[in-house]
């Protein structure tokens, strides 16, 4: 991928093992985008589990960045999804 300063991989949630492993190596940033709900901060908690398993990861090869999605900053879901990223 020679030329090519960026791209974008799209993965499906749940992306684990060796399909994980692959799909890093052509990453040097993974940007996880989060809902303010119970289960997708809590699904986020366990893929951020295994990410941080992971070498490349490790290594500081790669690195990870957290987005909030769909948040309002007056409710008090945003305010967990605060708590929840810090």
């Amino acid at each position: 991928m020679e030329g090519i300063d960026w791209l974008v991989l799209d993965s499906p949630a749940g992306t684990q093992g060796k399909e994980l492993a692959h799909t890093l190596k052509l990453a040097n940033k993974v940007i996880i985008p989060v809902q303010p709900s119970v289960f997708d901060m809590v699904a986020t908690r366990d893929f951020i589990n295994q990410l941080v398993e992971e070498r490349r990861i490790q290594r500081k090869k790669s690195f990870i960045g957290i987005v909030g999605m769909r948040v309002n900053p007056r409710t008090r879901v945003a305010s967990t999804l605060e708590q929840f990223l810090l």
